[in-house]
């Protein structure tokens, strides 16, 4: 995932809670959400570890209890 450093232009604190055009295409959603459903995705298809695994087994076994 590419990083974009706030410009000073675009930054909250210098517009004063107005939005840019670069902030909402024309689409509607802002333009970073693409980026953050990406990420997502790409964690939702991680496997999960191990230690996670025993873990969960092993409140499962003591809430059968």
């Amino acid at each position: 995932m590419k990083e974009v450093p706030p410009s000073s232009s675009t930054h909250p604190a210098n517009t004063a809670g107005r939005r840019s055009e670069a902030d909402v295409p024309e689409t509607g959603k802002p333009a970073w959400s693409d980026d953050i459903r990406s990420y997502y995705q790409a964690a939702a298809q991680e496997p999960v570890p191990q230690d996670f695994m025993d873990l969960m087994a092993q409140i499962a076994k003591q809430i059968k209890q």
